[in-house]
């Protein structure tokens, strides 16, 4: 699971967490809970899986809400039994961490709180601007995300979002991620981790593509 989710930014507690991991463990099972974007959450406080029980892994990255996706530096945290087989898997797909990479990682998380209080910045500026632009259109709605660098729209029935992806990429140099790719006809991705000079650009060009694919079906 992700938590933050991706796309919609919704986050879990650690109720409903620990209720999953109960679940799963009468089962003889694992949660796998990926929290690149948990750090980023905005107001409420949600727990890292791994705290919640047993069978609960958490794993992290600097690739979403640090902004530092070119280090290539992420971390799981689980029981030692799990660690030590990842390992063996590592080896099969990497062959080991470049020195680098660990001390850049080391590095960042030594100056987490700077790092991270510059996304949220960002991030609670381009939503509002976000807010702005749903409640100026009436065939656009969305579930807030609590957090992360990404806002789950949703558009009206009549709207393909897989060739409105296309044309923004082809005639607007503008990308999002058609909901299609997870399973959510009718919904668009919109990154809100950007510069807002961006953003703004991003949703005027989002504008002018639902007015011309509405257009052109009249």
């Amino acid at each position: 699971m992700t938590n933050l989710h991706n796309p919609s930014g919704a986050g879990t507690n650690a109720d409903k967490l620990t209720t999953i991991g109960q679940i799963l463990r009468d089962a003889k099972g694992t949660v796998l809970c990926s929290e690149v974007y948990l750090e980023g959450s905005l107001e409420s406080e949600f727990q890292a899986a791994v705290t919640l029980g047993p069978n609960m892994i958490s794993i992290g990255s600097l690739s979403k809400v640090y902004g530092l996706g070119g280090v290539r530096g992420g971390w799981m945290i689980a029981p030692e039994e799990i660690i030590e087989k990842a390992k063996g898997v590592a080896d099969y797909v990497s062959g080991g961490t470049a020195w680098p990479t660990q001390t850049l990682t080391l590095f960042a998380l030594r100056n987490e709180a700077r790092l991270l209080e510059r996304t949220k910045s960002i991030t609670r500026t381009n939503l509002a601007l976000i807010r702005k632009w749903v409640e100026s259109r009436d065939d656009v709605s969305w579930f807030e995300p609590e957090g992360g660098t990404m806002a789950l729209v949703r558009l009206s029935h009549d709207i393909n979002t897989m060739k409105l992806g296309n044309l923004l990429r082809e005639e607007y140099s503008t990308l999002v991620v058609p909901g299609d790719f997870f399973s959510l006809r009718d919904f668009i991705r919109v990154s809100c981790g950007v510069e807002k000079e961006t953003l703004v650009e991003g949703l005027a060009n989002i504008d002018a593509a639902l007015n011309e694919t509405k257009s052109s079906k009249r």
